[in-house]
């Protein structure tokens, strides 16, 4: 949240910036009093306390949270935390072909307005880059950073998993560029494992534009799997925002 930085920059204090986000919780928390039906509210709130623990995460409606609550009601109260902006759902998609079929049924990710509102709703806020937390984290930056670029246009923002009986791969995001399917995963750590990448580009070939977002620095990386080579853009957490630019700077890879 802007408020938020503002109150860091000038302060250099954390505890600054939570005051901004405890109050934005507080008030987030009495919309929903004032204005979702009675028999919402419930849902509503629990998709507010508990959600931001599986941003950047797959979930599944049935059972939420460990609530014993129905799919649909769910369903229907993220729906609508998603019209008011506040949460984005990324859908699956199992094959390479645009345009885009989302596989409904699927478990979907989710991704929150705001990463700081994220680590206040989880205690996280000195050590966020450690640990478990840490993949999650960088997932739910990447996603929220790729919601905030798609703001200027329609964006459909998914990502890719094979169907259980072709074996386990899954890319984090995935999205269209020009007649290109962008396939992005997320690395927080040092490790190059990009098998489920790797296992895209065999599918689509020349139809996917693999990217890996890191730590590391900007570039074009080559890999050999399997016998085979690949050539994958690299692109440094701090400069996701500039992405278009990037991929309409290739011109094959």
């Amino acid at each position: 949240m802007p408020e938020a930085v503002l109150r860091f920059a000038e302060s250099k204090s954390f505890l600054k910036a939570q005051e901004v986000y405890e109050r934005l919780s507080v008030s987030y928390k009495e919309d929903i009093d004032k204005y979702a039906q009675t028999s919402d509210r419930k849902y509503l709130q629990l998709i507010m306390d508990f959600g931001p623990r599986v941003a950047g995460s797959v979930y599944k409606y049935e059972n939420f949270g460990d609530s014993g609550y129905q799919g649909r009601e769910i369903r229907d109260a993220i729906n609508l935390l998603q019209r008011v902006m506040l949460l984005k759902e990324v859908p699956s998609i199992n094959s390479i072909n645009l345009p885009f079929v989302h596989k409904i049924k699927r478990a979907k990710k989710m991704i929150w307005l705001d990463t700081g509102i994220v680590n206040f709703s989880n205690d996280a806020r000195f050590d966020t880059l450690k640990g478990e937390y840490k993949g999650r984290l960088m997932e739910q930056f990447v996603g929220q950073t790729l919601v905030a670029r798609g703001l200027r246009r329609t964006l459909d923002l998914t990502y890719w998993a094979r169907n259980k009986d072709e074996g386990s791969a899954e890319v984090d995001f995935c999205f269209q560029h020009q007649n290109k399917i962008v396939g992005l995963e997320v690395k927080s750590g040092n490790t190059k494992n990009l098998k489920s990448l790797f296992s895209m580009m065999d599918l689509g070939g020349d139809k996917v534009i693999p990217v890996r977002v890191s730590w590391d620095g900007l570039g074009v990386e080559e890999y050999q799997y399997s016998g085979k080579k690949y050539k994958i853009l690299s692109v440094p957490f701090y400069l996701l925002e500039r992405i278009d630019e990037f991929l309409a700077s290739l011109n094959t890879i």
